[in-house]
């Protein structure tokens, strides 16, 4: 098995903060003589974040601890821009007389009272050019401590990264102590320091998902990773990837272009060279790993229509973890082995003759885009002039999240209707990976039959060829996957990585094993793509991901199994308004 080169980044839960702000330390400095005064406030920002905060201080002058009141409790439904704050009439009043002794102490305990972890962070503002020192202290209820020392300068990264995690666990209470005192009580003057606490309900969250399916949100702070990735900005956002588009003379940006640009992150973060252009990004949608493989607009040739940002997403293997315990009979012609999805492109048949209705290579009427990619619909039956009944959606499909609605992803999806280059692309027009045009590969009716090996293959006049155009998922074609990165013509519209093209099983030889309830069709591992090469073969991509003994792409009976790796086209912009 091969262990696929990764760049891993978080996309899992809503993202939740919860802000402990504006924390003021007002402190007046006179000769021999300090008074610290200190008010408490925390304003909430964010849903679902559930914690209760006790607060308290002490001095040097007693071990005493003083209530700062009534403890500070977040509901993880409460509205967001709720303020609480601790009771007013408890604030600290503190003389300090020598500076090697006194002192105010600060203390906060954070319990997670939800099901989901969080992280804390504190910073402190205010104090940079004053005379104080300033002492951390964090503590988890497992008994793990570490203390830091702070001169004022430094206050502003005080403390980071603590842990809670849910409710229960040895790390469901946080302590944090804050510490100060003055470094030199003859000198005089004014200043008020800030301590700003941060609980954020994902520092501790170890998915890489990108959709919460519980709420139906996505994460802010994982889609943010991920607009870093894909853009090689710290900084990125949803305007920053726009303008890039809006930069770029194609106003695309390819696969090849985003591992670079992650390249730049990962060589900012790490101090390392790049890795080297046979890369991949990887995300987790839905449960299933992806890559992305082109960024680009929705109808970019449409005037006076909104011009959405969208990131294509191909599956990134056929075996996915969340398979694993799927069998091989789960459809009647497709099924799992060993975690791998395999599909008969066909009702199990194929035919030679192009003069039917609905030829056995037609991507439309395919029993793969009917029922393995759970679009629903109709499918060619043996014999080419007849459709099965009406297929509908399957709930326990493993695409479903992708293609039923009420799941909540499809509404941040884009279909291939919406799309320029899928309206008008072609082998020989578009890229140059074939010298002539291969079936299937745009929706629309617009490429004649001038440029087809044959004019039969061109199936734009037949009914059913476009019906793709409105589903959320779909496979790609090769003039978008290319087949080698060795040459410019070949890397295809989206210029993927061999990482990319390659399955975990490389096998290039027969698999022998049974699929669906099929017991005597041969299975082979190569990757299905919707290219047409006649009535009944299409191209499907070499498992190794690159020319294998001059076999980069096998042109494979409709009838057998393969390798299935669906995409989508994931709307950027709807997701950045929704956060």
């Amino acid at each position: 098995m091969t262990t696929k080169r990764k760049l891993w980044y978080s996309i899992g839960a809503l993202a939740l903060t919860l802000v402990v702000a504006a924390t003021s330390v007002g402190i007046t400095i006179a000769a021999l003589q300090a008074k610290v005064s200190s008010g408490f406030s925390i304003s909430y920002t964010a849903k679902n974040v559930s914690a209760k905060i006790k607060g308290s201080y002490v001095t040097n002058d007693s071990d005493t601890e003083h209530s700062l009141g009534d403890d500070l409790v977040f509901n993880g439904d409460e509205a967001q821009d709720t303020t609480k704050s601790f009771d007013e009439t408890k604030k600290p009043n503190v003389t300090i007389n020598n500076p090697t002794t006194d002192y105010l102490e600060m203390r906060f305990t954070i319990e997670n009272t939800g099901e989901n972890g969080f992280g804390v962070t504190l910073t402190l503002t205010g104090l940079e050019t004053s005379n104080f020192t300033v002492s951390y202290a964090k503590s988890y209820r497992a008994n793990t401590t570490t203390a830091a020392q702070f001169g004022a300068a430094a206050g502003a990264n005080a403390l980071s990264d603590v842990y809670a995690t849910a409710a229960g666990t040895s790390k469901c209470v946080v302590d944090v102590s804050v510490r100060v005192s003055v470094k030199d009580i003859s000198a005089s003057g004014t200043a008020t320091g800030n301590f700003n606490f941060v609980l954020d309900g994902l520092a501790e969250d170890p998915s890489v998902e990108l959709f919460n399916s519980s709420n139906k949100k996505f994460v802010a702070k994982n889609i943010n990773k991920m607009f870093q990735q894909i853009s090689g900005k710290t900084d990125a956002s949803i305007s920053t990837i726009t303008q890039m588009l809006e930069d770029d003379a194609d106003h695309r940006l390819t696969s090849a272009d985003m591992v670079a640009n992650s390249q730049k992150i990962a060589a900012t973060a790490n101090g390392v060279s790049a890795r080297g252009a046979d890369a991949e990004i990887i995300i987790e949608l839905g449960g299933l790993k992806w890559t992305p493989v082109f960024l680009s607009k929705t109808n970019e040739w449409i005037d006076g229509k909104t011009h959405d940002v969208i990131l294509t997403l191909w599956l990134a293997d056929n075996y996915q973890d969340a398979w694993k315990d799927r069998q091989a009979d789960e459809g009647e012609y497709y099924g799992f082995i060993d975690g791998a999805l395999f599909s008969d492109w066909s009702y199990n048949w194929q035919d030679y003759r192009t003069d039917m209705l609905y030829p056995s290579a037609m991507y439309g009427t395919s029993y793969m885009r009917a029922v393995t990619l759970n679009n629903g619909g109709q499918y060619a039956l043996d014999g080419g002039n007849s459709l099965s009944a009406e297929q509908a959606q399957d709930e326990n499909n493993p695409f479903a999240a992708f293609t039923m609605e009420q799941f909540g992803l499809t509404d941040y999806l884009v279909k291939p209707v919406d799309v320029v280059w899928q309206w008008i692309e072609q082998s020989a027009g578009v890229q140059g990976v074939c010298s002539y045009n291969l079936s299937n590969e745009n929706w629309s009716d617009k490429i004649s039959d001038n440029g087809f090996s044959s004019p039969d293959y061109n199936y734009a006049h037949k009914d059913g060829n476009d019906v793709w155009k409105n589903d959320y998922l779909w496979l790609p074609s090769l003039t978008e996957t290319g087949y080698d990165s060795s040459y410019n013509s070949h890397t295809g519209m989206w210029a993927t990585s061999t990482a990319q093209r390659k399955l975990t099983n490389q096998t290039t030889s027969e698999l022998n094993t049974a699929v669906g309830s099929k017991n005597d069709t041969i299975t082979y591992n190569y990757s299905w793509l919707r290219s047409g090469s006649n009535a009944y073969r299409v191209y499907a991509l070499n498992p190794s991901g690159s020319v294998f003994g001059g076999d980069e792409y096998k042109v494979e009976y409709v009838g057998y199994s393969c390798a299935v790796r669906p995409a989508l086209h994931l709307n950027l912009t709807a997701i950045a308004n929704s956060l």
